[in-house]
């Protein structure tokens, strides 16, 4: 039962719920830390391997059919990751009203670090996972590490895990504010009463 996956997501959550019930982003500071500490872990390890043992899963002779497009819809799907991948958009209002400086320039600042550094992480993994496991590279590159034999095999996935983990209360965060923004606009049409106030000051001027 302990081996489960239902046991690790009942024991997850759990451990989660202190973190998803809070009132402000800049609360979950905690789990910012462990997520980019997790994905530095993650990354590291992957070009520690790469320097050391270097590409030896990597059969491929020619590395030149990884510069090719291939215009079919597997081109889509991977731009429909890609805005998946960008998709923190959710939380920019939250983050606005966490900021100890509220001002636009700031805001604009903040968004610009985050697509730097989302950028930087992204391609970089992706690189590094081509030229460790070329063409044998699968949709999923765990399951690549899974089937090595190292220790370090062992330190990637726990780290995706904690990176998985890091996810959860960001993404409940976003939902439940949209929740509480559904119920308060049944209870006290605040929502609606904003709006209108916007339109007629609109109108006045």
């Amino acid at each position: 039962m302990f081996l489960t996956r239902g046991c690790y997501i009942g024991l997850l959550s759990l451990l989660l719920v202190p973190l998803v019930v809070k009132k402000e982003l800049a609360e979950l500071k905690i789990i910012s830390v462990l997520l980019f500490s997790a994905i530095g872990l993650f990354l590291g390890v992957f070009l520690f391997q790469l320097s050391t043992s270097g590409n030896v899963e990597n059969q491929d002779t020619s590395y030149q059919e990884y510069f090719e497009i291939e215009f079919d819809a597997s081109l889509v799907t991977s731009l429909s990751i890609m805005l998946v991948a960008y998709s923190f958009h959710v939380n920019l209002f939250p983050m606005y009203n966490s900021l100890a400086t509220k001002q636009n320039a700031v805001a604009q600042k903040a968004v610009s670090m985050s697509l730097v550094m989302s950028f930087i992480l992204y391609v970089t993994l992706g690189i590094v996972s081509l030229f460790m496991f070329g063409s044998l590279l699968s949709v999923n590159v765990l399951d690549n590490v899974d089937e090595e034999e190292a220790n370090s095999s062992l330190v990637i996935r726990f780290a995706f895990l904690i990176v998985l983990a890091c996810h959860i209360p960001y993404i409940f965060f976003s939902g439940k504010e949209s929740c509480l923004i559904v119920i308060d606009e049944i209870r006290n049409q605040n929502m609606t009463n904003a709006l209108q106030m916007v339109v007629q000051n609109a109108e006045i001027g």
